[in-house]
């Protein structure tokens, strides 16, 4: 590791353990100056996207993925996974179904976190998308690079 606090996009996804999230993904990643990074991974027809500003009082992660298929892939699984590198006091997931969908959502609270709100929406073309708020239980939050907690 370098002296310097700078650190390639390669060396941001090994550090932050970002390549756990989707561990069997090609990856290819970017940083920018002064503060950011982005990746994309691929497996077959499914690939996600995370980006990420980390400032001092202000920090912003984003994780998208888009091609899995919704009836096999455990959503809670990978929500989990991807909470667990990035410890957000409150987050948002949209899932898109291309047909009929469970209660999940609904039901499910994410260990730590609890649904604020849900949506069930149907779409036009079939399928339906749900959209749900989650909100951190526990009454410290963690913010990285600063001493204030809420």
């Amino acid at each position: 590791m370098r002296d310097s606090e700078d650190y390639t996009a390669k060396e941001m996804t090994k550090l932050s353990e970002i390549s756990k999230i989707l561990p069997f993904y090609d990856i290819c990643d970017f940083d920018f100056d002064p503060y950011g990074y982005s990746m994309n991974a691929i497996d077959g027809l499914a690939f996600s996207t995370i980006h990420v500003t980390s400032e001092d009082g202000f920090s912003y992660a984003s994780y998208k993925a888009m091609g899995f298929d919704s009836h096999s892939v455990d959503f809670e699984s990978l929500i989990k996974r991807t909470l667990s590198y990035f410890k957000l006091v409150k987050f948002s997931v949209a899932i898109t179904y291309d047909g009929e969908v469970s209660t999940w959502g609904y039901t499910s609270d994410v260990d730590g976190y609890k649904y604020v709100d849900v949506v069930k929406q149907k779409v036009p073309s079939g399928g339906c998308i749900v959209y749900g708020c989650f909100s951190i239980v526990a009454a410290v939050a963690y913010f990285p690079n600063s001493t204030k907690r809420s």
